[in-house]
């Protein structure tokens, strides 16, 4: 494995080349991490945030060495494929003092437990329990909330 540390140089943020709603470049805009995997059975916004992060330069996933500076974009598939996979990462993100930032919660289309959202980011935001806050643009996070500018 190889394990990338976080920048904390300050640098925060990359670009999305997809954003079907228009509302996951505002998480990728404070992110330094990304935490998601896609699906091998057909494209997904979380396969391209992934491919994008990697481009760029920000470690993903196991590859993410967490410490008190990481702030990690979580993104999934709808259909909840590893949804334990995915908690396993951002608890350790948590655990060593970074933030997590996830879809708003709720039910409406775009957010955590919508129809299309509650097998995948819904399930995983169950599995973190209680959030820490939220962002001024409305989306959740776990973890040390003085990461998020």
């Amino acid at each position: 494995m190889n394990t990338i540390p976080v920048n904390t140089a300050g640098r925060r943020g990359f670009k999305l080349t997809v954003d079907k709603l228009g509302k996951d470049q505002g998480k990728a805009n404070h992110a330094n991490a990304f935490i998601g995997f896609g699906v091998p059975h057909r494209k997904s916004s979380t396969g391209a945030y992934k491919m994008d992060a990697l481009r760029q330069g920000i470690p993903v996933n196991h590859d993410i060495n967490p410490s008190p500076d990481t702030v990690a974009f979580v993104s999934l598939c709808h259909e909840g494929l590893f949804n334990t996979e995915t908690i396993a990462l951002a608890k350790k993100v948590i655990a060593a003092g970074g933030t997590v930032i996830m879809d708003a919660q709720g039910q409406h289309r775009g957010q955590s437990h919508s129809s299309y959202n509650k097998t995948g980011e819904g399930k995983v935001q169950d599995g973190l329990g209680n959030p820490q806050g939220i962002t001024r643009e409305g989306y959740t996070i776990w973890g040390n909330p003085k990461n998020i500018r």
